[in-house]
């Protein structure tokens, strides 16, 4: 099934426009969201709002670049093993993500951005 739409298309008009969707695939919902799954396509590993990185044994900080960060952003890692861990925007499409102690081996650490 294909469906042309010039401008936004609006789901539910009737009841206030409660779905938006635009030519860019942007979707706008006034209500929640529920799903059983959340893909984020990180394809694009410049403009990623999830990733992996990984901080080397002896490190307390690493960089990492995405378009997605922004000063508005919430930011949040999760290390592979129990150890504290801080995120903090630093401009642009850059965070770091920090530990208080460097680790004896690498230690994987996943990120995520919302907007």
């Amino acid at each position: 099934m294909n469906l042309n739409v010039l401008g936004i298309l609006k789901l539910q008009s009737s009841f206030g426009g409660g779905v938006e969707i635009d030519q860019l695939g942007n979707v706008k919902v006034k209500g929640s969201v529920e799903a059983q799954k959340y893909f984020v396509n990180t394809e694009d590993s410049d403009s990623a709002s999830a990733g992996k990185a990984n901080l080397t044994s002896g490190q307390t900080v690493i960089v990492i670049e995405s378009t997605s960060a922004t000063s508005s952003s919430q930011i949040f890692a999760t290390p592979e093993r129990p150890v504290a861990v801080g995120t903090k925007y630093i401009e642009p499409g850059k965070f770091e993500i920090r530990i208080q102690s460097p680790e004896a081996s690498n230690l994987p650490i996943s990120w995520w951005i919302i907007n």
